[in-house]
């Protein structure tokens, strides 16, 4: 992605075919960081788009980690193993967050509606009012599980649902330092998902102060669940290597402006994370 041996060539149609598609409100803040100079402006556009594919795989495994950790969770509050069509956990969930079963009852519905036949779809789901939505025998747990956004699973570990914490934090999250809470969790994860946001929606990471310690708390979060994961996923991503190669602008040299993606952007070492 965003990757080429050769240099492209900006002449000034391409420059305002670019600039057309993409939006002046939409560059603007690589254009300013680049002097509104195109060039640099669209290396600085395609370092981002590479920092995005970077952080896109350590990003979803903390996402896949975390939703079967609270999965674990539930299960260890001896709740039945297809937790999402048993109404007494629903009722349960309700009390603390009706947000959360709107959100599994969209989530349902999304289902169903691929599996079901469009008439039998419109006639048992799409205009029956449920409080919680039945699995008509298309669906069980394991399906919402996966449906159900990060978003969502963060949401799980905030205050709401404090009580249920008490028992299972230290077994789900074994290496969760004494000195950190349930809300600490809560907090790193909730700021991962600002970031995974703005990566899902194409926008400007490059300028984010502090990209390298988010990166960090990703790796953390994972290694909160099992430090294994955690050395996977940090030996298999790319994101500081991608962040070491931010273009520069060299000076002119014979005429002719170069670019160059040999700047050596200094990072924090930190080996715990900050909340």
């Amino acid at each position: 992605m965003a990757e080429s041996q050769f240099q492209f060539a900006y002449d000034k149609d391409v420059q305002s075919a670019i600039a057309t598609s993409l939006t002046e409100p939409r560059l603007e803040k690589y254009l300013r960081e680049g002097g509104r100079d195109f060039e640099y402006t669209m290396a600085l556009y395609l370092w981002n788009a590479r920092l995005c594919k970077a952080l896109q795989f350590p990003i979803h495994s903390l996402e896949v980690t975390l939703r079967n950790t609270i999965n674990h969770h539930i299960m260890k509050l001896n709740w039945p193993t297809n937790w999402a069509f048993h109404d007494e956990y629903l009722e349960d969930l309700a009390n603390k967050s009706n947000a959360a079963i709107e959100a599994q009852n969209r989530g349902k519905r999304r289902l169903l509606e691929y599996r079901m036949r469009k008439g039998e779809y419109n006639a048992l789901v799409r205009n029956q009012a449920f409080r919680f939505v039945p699995d008509f025998g298309r669906i069980d747990t394991n399906d919402v599980i996966a449906s159900l956004s990060f978003e969502y699973w963060v949401a799980m570990l905030s205050g709401p649902h404090e009580s249920d914490w008490h028992e299972t934090l230290r077994t789900v999250f074994p290496n969760l330092p004494t000195t950190k809470s349930r809300r600490d969790l809560w907090l790193a994860a909730d700021k991962v998902k600002g970031l995974r946001n703005r990566v899902s929606h194409h926008e400007p990471i490059f300028h984010v102060a502090d990209l390298v310690s988010s990166h960090q708390s990703v790796l953390e979060l994972i290694g909160m669940r099992d430090q294994n994961m955690k050395a996977w996923v940090k030996h298999h991503s790319t994101f500081l290597q991608v962040w070491h190669d931010k273009p520069r602008r060299d000076a002119q040299q014979s005429g002719r402006k170069l670019l160059a993606f040999v700047e050596k952007v200094p990072i924090c070492r930190c080996r715990s994370m900050t909340f």
